[in-house]
């Protein structure tokens, strides 16, 4: 049996980083329109 492999914590963000590269989050686009109104205060 050989070594189990323990990534270090230099490995995971490594890791992290190329995962997000391939696999982007979307950006949200934010309205263009009015803002949203805003609410107000509630008891």
């Amino acid at each position: 049996m050989g070594a189990k492999y323990l990534p270090t914590i230099k490995d995971m963000k490594a890791s992290q980083r190329f995962q997000q590269k391939q696999h982007p989050l979307p950006f949200f686009k934010k309205p263009s329109g009015a803002p949203l109104p805003k609410k107000g205060k509630q008891k």
